[in-house]
């Protein structure tokens, strides 16, 4: 009986010990990111875009400054033959205190630019970061891939080797072949952790946080208008767009410089009691008189930023439309690459199927083999760069226009 019990109890120990690592592994498991997934976490928590932000809200907190009145002054005077106070307040006239807040608008309005703008930058690199993660994944694919086929090799070759078929210094180099591959193997896992350290850090994470790409690299064409693609970076993006608010800003700047020639008007209420006497009260206006200075100065400067922003903004315009013309040729050319290396794989399948079957039967030579296994690895690697050249132009592209294509 006590056996019995001894054997019961240890059965259920067995199954707690291995629900509970069913849970750690489960609770282990590294985290599964998509490409959105990442951007989300990096538009969070990603040093520079944090930054934007904290400089967006200073924006919007200097708009309350610009929409609040001056203080009033209170002021009180005691003498020995009386006491006398006044209570002033300044007031904007000729829409001033208007113009001050629709200059602060636009600074907010620029602020968003300037943060869409380092966002476009920030989200370019990490999809660049996460490609190259994709693509260090496919080539260790590959290269286990590989070893395998260096495998099947060095075993035929042993075996010739064995039966006096070929010499020794064939054989060591089906080894080194099978050594090849494993240091391709360790290469790319080298590759997808610094990737992905590259990736925490875009992502305001520690470099310790485990994570999966759960995307694809997969080729998907785009066909894409180039006057059409002009067109949307002109109207897209965000430096664009802050150009323009600058003008803007520069245009309100100088009439409210103008408006600024006539000072504001401060009015007062005045309250007089000598000793022994009961309060006097009165009222005054003080303004000072624009016959000196009459801003002269301010307004030539920003006529002058004015004139700039103007160039600025034609020239940005010119920059921006050659910056998509070579993006976009850079595309073609990219896409153009994939179709070729495409055709390359099919090729070099073929070439090593038959050598393969040639070699098992004697037909052909070593180096024959060798370099049948070389093209086809190196077809199939450069197929995987063009189809990460293809999706990096493709992401730049879109930074370039300022929009999803």
């Amino acid at each position: 009986m006590f056996i019995k019990k001894y054997y019961l109890r240890l059965v259920q120990i067995s199954i707690f010990l291995a629900v509970s690592s069913i849970v750690n592994s489960s609770a282990e498991e590294p985290e599964r990111l998509s490409l959105d997934n990442v951007l989300e976490i990096v538009f969070k928590d990603n040093s520079e875009v944090i930054t934007a932000r904290k400089e967006l809200e200073s924006a919007k907190a200097r708009i309350i400054q610009a929409r609040a009145y001056a203080n009033p002054e209170f002021g009180i005077e005691i003498r020995p033959s009386g006491i006398e106070t006044a209570l002033s307040q300044e007031l904007s006239i000729l829409g001033k205190r208007g113009l001050s807040r629709r200059i602060a608008d636009i600074e907010k309005e620029i602020h968003e630019c300037n943060l869409d703008l380092i966002w476009r930058e920030v989200s370019f690199e990490v999809k660049k970061v996460y490609y190259q993660i994709l693509l260090a994944k496919k080539k260790k694919e590959f290269s286990v891939e590989s070893l395998e086929l260096a495998r099947n090799f060095l075993d035929r070759t042993t075996h010739r080797y064995n039966v006096g078929k070929v010499l020794k210094n064939e054989l060591l180099r089906a080894e080194i072949e099978v050594f090849r591959a494993q240091n391709e193997i360790m290469l790319s896992d080298k590759e997808i952790s610094s990737s992905k350290d590259k990736l925490n850090f875009l992502s305001g994470r520690s470099s310790y946080v485990e994570y999966t790409c759960i995307d694809k690299l997969v080729y998907k064409k785009k066909e894409l208008d180039l006057d059409t693609l002009i067109k949307q970076a002109l109207i897209n993006r965000a430096d664009i767009k802050a150009g323009k608010l600058a003008l803007k800003s520069k245009e309100q700047e100088l009439e409210l410089i103008r408006r600024e020639r006539l000072s504001n008007p401060v009015f007062s209420l005045l309250a007089d009691r000598d000793t022994g006497e009961s309060f006097v009260f009165g009222a005054g206006v003080q303004m000072p008189l624009p016959l000196w200075y009459r801003n002269k100065g301010e307004i030539a400067e920003v006529k002058s930023e004015t004139e700039k922003t103007e160039h600025q903004i034609e020239s940005l315009k010119n920059q921006i439309a050659l910056e998509v013309r070579e993006v976009y040729r850079e595309l073609r050319l990219a896409d153009r690459q994939v179709a070729l290396m495409k055709k390359s794989i099919k090729k070099a399948s073929e070439l090593l199927s038959f050598i393969e079957v040639r070699y098992a039967e004697g037909k052909t030579s070593f180096l024959s083999y060798l370099e049948a296994l070389i093209v086809y690895r190196e077809a199939n690697l450069g197929y995987l760069e063009a189809i990460l050249d293809y999706r990096v132009k493709l992401a730049l592209l879109e930074n370039k226009t300022g929009g999803e294509l």
